[in-house]
This record gives structure tokens, sequence and C-alpha cells, in this order.
């Protein structure tokens, strides 16, 4: 049977690891309450980015871990994984440690990261387009841990390194994006509404 919680149940879930958080503040190598506030903001569209695709693109998982990385071991906003990805420096030691930590947690928990980071012969073809649509979708995302926004040309060079097994999806998916972007039918957040969008 699949769990899923309630809106009203993720908040509590949100704010329970907050309040953690704060606790924590005396650390200089932990988030500031700023960073916090950031992380919390750019997971909450990263994951509505990736909820808004698997729909548009008829891409139906039911993993029990939904909103993506929202529910679940490992999710992004457990404190664990708070703690490592959210600060914007991450040059020292104990940030670096804590940085491989996170996403060690978030890999090893979360279901999507099974079926899609290694060859996974019980992955169905819709694990690996919602596995493609996440990597896509992270790749279009400012996150410095992972070399900033990508470009469609960069992420066609991401996409040609990728094993074998998952280019076939990567196209996949960087093609059904870009054509739903182009149909004027993409994911945009308010601030790509006023800016103009993304490149």
């Amino acid at each position: 049977m699949t769990q899923r919680m309630a809106p009203s149940g993720l908040m509590t879930f949100l704010l329970n690891d907050i309040i953690i958080a704060t606790q924590h503040f005396g650390d200089p190598e932990n988030p500031s309450l700023d960073e916090i506030t950031a992380w919390v903001a750019a997971v909450m569209n990263h994951s509505s980015r990736v909820e808004y695709y698997l729909h548009a693109l008829n891409v139906q998982v039911d993993d029990g871990q939904r909103p993506h990385d929202l529910v679940g071991p490992g999710n992004k906003l457990e404190w664990a994984v708070i703690q490592g990805l959210a600060p914007k420096d991450k040059s020292s030691p104990e940030r670096q440690r804590r940085l491989r930590t996170a996403l060690e947690l978030h890999r090893q928990g979360q279901h999507h990261h099974h079926m899609w980071n290694a060859h996974n012969v019980r992955a169905t073809e819709s694990d690996l387009k919602y596995g493609a649509i996440d990597a896509i979708c992270s790749l279009r995302e400012p996150r410095d841990y992972q070399g900033g926004m990508h470009t469609w040309d960069e992420v066609t060079g991401i996409i040609g390194k990728n094993p074998e097994h998952k280019k076939q999806w990567l196209w996949w998916a960087m093609d059904a994006i870009r054509g739903l972007e182009g149909a004027g039918r993409g994911y945009r957040t308010e601030q790509e509404n006023h800016s103009g969008g993304t490149k």
C-alpha cells in the first residue's frame, strides 16, 4: 500500500526540521536561516517542476515518495540533507563532508534514485522517464554543486557523456521538455515569467 503525506502533514514535517535546524545555528558550518530559506524555495521549485513535467508527459510513477524529493527517507527537507546542500559556500572540509553525506542520504533514501542512478533491471519505462525528467530539470536549474544552470547546448554535451542505458531516456526527456517549452507549455516560475524565461 502506498502511503502519501497530506499537505498539512508535509508542512508539519517541514516545520519540525526547520525548528531542529534553528537549534544548530551556533555551528558556523551550518547554513544560515537565509540559506535555508533559499534552499527550501529551490527544493519546492524543483519538486513542482518535476511534478509538472511528469503530469504533462503522462509519466505515472507511484513509488510512495511524491511529491518529488519531499517525502520519504533522504528527502531534501531533512536536516542532514539541508545541512549539506543549503550552504552557498561549500569549500571548507567539513562542508564538503556534509555535502557528500547529504547527497548519499538523498540518493540512498529516494526510490527514484535507486531506479535511475545505476543500471537497474527492475526499473520500468516510467521509472526511467522519471529519472531522466529529474536529471534534465536539475541541469536547467541554478545548482552550484552541479556547475550552475546549463544551456540546452550544454545539456546536450552532458547527455553525450552519460552511460548508454541513460542516454535514450535523457534525449527523450530533453526533446519532450523543449517541445513543451516551444509550444508555450513549459514550466515557468513567477520569476521566469517576469524575466522572459530560460534559454
